[in-house]
């Protein structure tokens, strides 16, 4: 029987995700095809409520309180994120950072720095999953936004100084992070994906299908006024269609919008 391909090797992840107890399917699903590699992981991340969790499901998890203030659960994670990442490398060896935004990576590059005056060797990997120098502004109103602009630039600045490898899940996010630390090793491919959803069947055939559905957070970036008028082109060839836009209204005066915008289309 083959070895696995990264067995012995210890990783931790540091990510801003939320995580159930137990995992969702679709969570279970990737933890299971990674630890199919053979690596022991360690996952720091965030609960789906305000209760920590630690819990041990093909990876160790340890989730902090989702704090209902963005502000609140960076600062949690940058100090707490960084305590465990720090024990994550003393206690249970470690030998892999990987970062999943600049910002985490930030977290990652002071555990090596820390790890570096212990004479051990910690490899850090720095993921850009998207633009993340403009999400965070596109997505709600930012107190003081021109410092925060300057700390999250600095903190990113000093995670890509010290990264041994840089990951991207596009095009558009490679060349961003190209841009900030060119000749990096970097490698892109796209995130999980749970296609399972897709294969199982459908009980109506997709032929007779008259409902339409967003999922996501309702803010500008996302395009969901786009998708409205898109919809009212189709309305009176289709009266039978149903468009859902199911998500949270992140961006109250956006949200706001979407149903003046409704009502003005007759939808």
């Amino acid at each position: 029987m083959t070895e696995a391909p990264f067995a012995g090797l210890t990783v931790c992840w540091i990510s801003g995700t939320r995580y159930a107890c137990p995992l969702d399917a679709t969570g279970a699903r990737k933890w299971r095809a990674l630890a199919a590699l053979g690596a022991s992981m360690i996952v720091i991340g965030f609960a789906s409520g305000v209760r920590p969790r630690v819990f041990t499901q093909d990876a160790r998890f340890y989730t902090l309180p989702n704090l209902p203030s963005s502000l609140l659960r960076y600062l949690e994670m940058f100090i707490l994120g960084t305590a465990l990442t720090l024990w994550a490398v003393w206690r249970d060896g470690a030998q892999v950072i990987v970062a999943q935004s600049p910002y985490q990576g930030a977290m990652g590059a002071f555990v090596k720095q820390a790890a570096q005056l212990a004479s051990r060797r910690v490899i850090l990997i720095v993921e850009n999953h998207g633009d993340f120098e403009a999400d965070v502004f596109q997505q709600r109103a930012v107190v003081l936004e021109g410092g925060q602009r300057r700390l999250m630039r600095r903190a990113a600045g000093y995670a890509l100084r010290r990264a041994d490898l840089l990951r991207a899940i596009s095009s558009s996010t490679r060349r961003q992070i190209q841009a900030l630390a060119p000749g990096l090793p970097l490698v892109e491919f796209m995130t999980w994906t749970d296609v399972s959803a897709f294969t199982a069947g459908r009980a109506v055939p997709l032929a007779q299908t008259r409902d339409l559905v967003y999922a996501g957070v309702l803010i500008p970036r996302k395009g969901v006024h786009f998708l409205i008028d898109a919809f009212a082109r189709l309305a009176d060839d289709y009266p039978d269609a149903r468009l859902w836009l199911v998500g949270k209204p992140e961006n109250l005066d956006y949200a706001a919008d979407l149903r003046r915008q409704v009502e003005r289309l007759g939808l």
